[in-house]
């Protein structure tokens, strides 16, 4: 059974005013959405998990030789920049945020690290 986060009518208004009322997705929501419309299209089971090439890697596995990915969506990623350093010698850094595109892969086309 695949799961699916639901979030409430409350909880999306909160979300909205947050973003000045623009509706911005988590990168888990993000995911959970791209992974329904994968389990809809047959190209993966329900019980399947989806990750990067990078992704898999950090959690012991390799993506076989000759696999291509299953889809290829954006996700958020953050990045964080010095700008300055004080007197103190503490530094001021600027974070910020953009839309990367990603491959991404399925349980069927891993295999653990050996």
């Amino acid at each position: 059974m695949c799961k699916i986060m639901v979030l409430s009518n409350r909880t999306n208004e909160v979300h909205n005013k947050m973003n000045g009322g623009t509706k911005i997705m988590t990168n888990y929501q993000i995911i959970e959405k791209a992974k329904v419309a994968l389990v809809m299209s047959g190209k993966i089971e329900a019980e399947d998990e989806i990750h990067t090439f990078q992704g898999w890697k950090e959690r012991g596995f390799k993506v076989r030789k000759g696999e291509h990915a299953i889809t290829r969506f954006s996700i958020w990623k953050y990045t964080s920049k010095v700008v300055a350093t004080k007197d103190d010698g503490t530094e001021i850094s600027k974070d910020s945020c953009f839309l990367k595109d990603s491959c991404w892969f399925s349980t069927k086309q891993v295999e653990a690290i050996a």
